[in-house]
């Protein structure tokens, strides 16, 4: 996600869709996919996130 901005062009912005993000490396991961679903067509995705707590 970080080096290519094209990453979700092989799904169908219409449809339901579920994008899981286990434990991202830093928060400019976070940052680009909130840009890339911001769009007004992308009302219908989900997006579950997974993060671990520094103290684990």
């Amino acid at each position: 996600m970080t080096t290519s901005s094209s990453w979700f062009m092989g799904l169908i912005p219409e449809r339901r869709t579920l994008v899981l993000i286990d434990e991202p490396d830093d928060k400019t991961i976070l940052k680009t996919l909130i840009e890339q679903i911001s769009s007004s067509r992308i009302k219908t995705w989900k997006i579950a996130i997974a993060i671990r707590s520094y103290n684990d």
